[in-house]
């Protein structure tokens, strides 16, 4: 399995999503994380259920501009674990750096959700991917000349 994924446009990637969850699984929304995320979550410090909760949060993450802000009780019920237990997860996961909560409050209705923000995580990340960049690039021209050396080998 390929991990390059060919450009396709809006439509196509709807298409392929509904074919392999089906459209109503789709419907109701789907995230983008990218694998290396997942690959690589003991590198980054994640135990599988801070993966989770990094995984909760992102499933809330729509707009580049704007940081998630799922509450508590919703990421707490979604998998399983009380809000106590999610607390102290966040506030581990904002001490290493993959997460930063920001407090939000309104006028006349007090303190809101928390937004999340994941720049920590992406910071720690991109060392990691552009490593392993490195690493295929390396593989892949080796694996060239080897290529040249045994046709050069059998032209002779």
């Amino acid at each position: 399995m390929s991990t390059e994924a060919a450009p396709k446009s809006k439509a196509q990637s709807g298409l392929q999503l509904n074919k392999k969850w089906g459209k109503d699984a789709i419907d109701l929304g789907y995230l983008v994380l990218p694998n290396s995320v997942l690959r690589f979550q003991h590198e980054l410090g994640l135990d599988p259920v801070d993966l989770n909760i990094v995984i909760q949060i992102a499933s809330y993450w729509w707009d580049v501009e704007s940081p998630p802000w799922p509450s508590k009780k919703a990421i707490a019920d979604s998998m399983r674990i009380s809000e106590s237990t999610l607390r102290k997860r966040l506030k581990n996961l904002e001490s290493v750096g993959i997460i930063k909560r920001k407090y939000r409050f309104e006028v006349g209705k007090g303190q809101q959700s928390t937004a999340y923000e994941l720049s920590g995580l992406i910071r720690k990340l991109t060392p990691i991917v552009q490593r392993e960049k490195l690493k295929k690039e390396s593989q892949k021209t080796a694996k060239g000349r080897r290529s040249q050396r045994l046709a050069e080998e059998a032209a002779v």
